[in-house]
């Protein structure tokens, strides 16, 4: 069964596509930065207030280069309940990327208002589709770690921190949802494996609200980390250089917080 978030864009031109009066709060600014160098047409929404405002396609590379250069942060929620990578730009204009498609929304409200008349779910999962080895995870995160390595050409021998910023400099030079698709497991697996090996954690696999997705999360002495939205938070916001450190060094804090709290 194909997901509805899938083919928003297709649903949102042929079934809610239409002419009327259209708002162009934002679009003037767009065309002096050559934004709207966009060779497909706009399509036009019905928003909740009954007026018509553009939504426009946008190619990858733009998409890349608005959320380097204005994103205010990513939309972490309506990742999490509609599988959309948003973020919202420094304007109020939301980015979105989903399946090989990108586009500009003029801002959340519209967004939000589309997706409630498509009628999308509200409760997929983050490793909905992405973790085929179900509760068995655990068992396949060193060849998955084995088999990044290899391909980014990253040595055998590399572990712990070393690896984690090596790992992190791949990130950097391929920034984009197919290859955070790609490898998300891997991404988890690496941070994963640091506190298996120095903070003495344990694998541990929860069945998901939805009771299909398997979700992973780290056991550790004195507390439980589910760590897996941080990994997914870091890699797109552009302002960290080093997402998976980053992911690293915010769970470390909460380790020592622990320690300080229990003394």
């Amino acid at each position: 069964m194909i997901c509805k978030s899938s083919i928003l864009f297709c649903v949102i031109m042929i079934f809610l596509g239409c002419n009327g009066s259209v708002n162009q709060t934002g679009l003037k600014e767009m065309r002096s930065k050559k934004e709207s160098i966009m060779k497909k047409k706009p399509f036009k929404i019905k928003g909740a207030d009954g007026n018509f405002y553009e939504v426009f396609p946008i190619s990858k590379e733009q998409f890349d280069s608005l959320t380097n250069s204005q994103s205010e942060g990513f939309v972490k929620e309506i990742y999490e309940q509609y599988n959309l990578v948003t973020y919202q730009l420094s304007d109020s204009r939301i980015v979105v990327a989903q399946s090989g498609n990108y586009a500009i929304y003029p801002d959340k409200a519209l967004l939000l208002y589309t997706i409630s008349k498509i009628g999308m779910s509200t409760s997929k999962e983050l490793l909905s589709d992405k973790n085929p080895y179900g509760d068995r995870f655990p068992e396949h995160v060193n060849s998955l770690v084995l088999d990044f390595k290899h391909r980014f050409g990253i040595s055998d021998n590399l572990d712990g921190k070393a690896l984690i910023m090596e790992v992190d400099k791949v990130i950097r030079k391929n920034r984009n949802q197919d290859f955070f698709d790609n490898y998300f497991l891997c991404f988890i697996a690496v941070v994963g494996e640091y506190f298996v090996t120095h903070e003495k954690a344990i694998w541990v696999m929860e069945l998901a609200s939805d009771n299909t997705t398997w979700q992973p999360y780290l056991k550790l002495p004195n507390r439980n980390l589910y760590f897996i939205h941080y990994v997914l938070k870091d890699f797109y916001d552009s302002s960290i250089d080093f997402p998976l450190s980053n992911t690293c060094d915010g769970m470390l804090d909460i380790l020592r917080a622990d320690i300080k709290v229990t003394k």
